[in-house]
C-alpha cells in the first residue's frame, strides 16, 4: 500500500528523529511530506515510532493511505515536482 505522511513537529530534535526514520522507508516529496510503499508491519513500526517520538500536545503527524490509481492521478505544480516524479521511476507499482 502507498502512504503519504506529513508532519508538523515543534521541536527540532524530535523532527530530526522522525525525518531520519521516514527517510529510511519513504521518499520526501516536500519539506514535511513523504510518500512510500510499505506493508502492514512497516506501518505498525512507523506508528510505534511516531508515538514514541512526538509530543501529542505540540506535534502532529498525518498518515494517508492511497490506492495506486489515486497516486497516478496526482497533480504536481512548482518547485519539488521533480522529486515526486523521480519517485515513480525508483519504485515499480505492481
Amino acid at each position: 500500500m502507498r502512504y503519504i505522511v506529513s508532519y508538523d513537529i515543534a521541536n527540532e530534535r524530535r523532527r530530526r528523529r522522525l525525518v531520519k526514520f521516514l527517510e529510511d522507508y519513504m521518499c520526501r516529496i516536500q519539506y514535511s511530506v513523504f510518500t512510500g510503499d510499505f506493508d502492514e508491519s512497516i506501518l505498525e513500526n512507523l506508528k510505534r515510532w511516531i508515538s514514541y517520538v512526538i509530543e501529542p500536545d505540540e506535534d502532529s503527524v498525518l498518515i494517508v493511505p492511497l490506492c495506486v490509481s489515486d497516486w497516478q492521478k496526482r497533480l504536481s505544480f512548482g518547485v519539488g515536482r521533480e522529486s515526486a516524479m523521480e519517485y515513480e521511476k525508483e519504485f515499480q507499482i505492481l
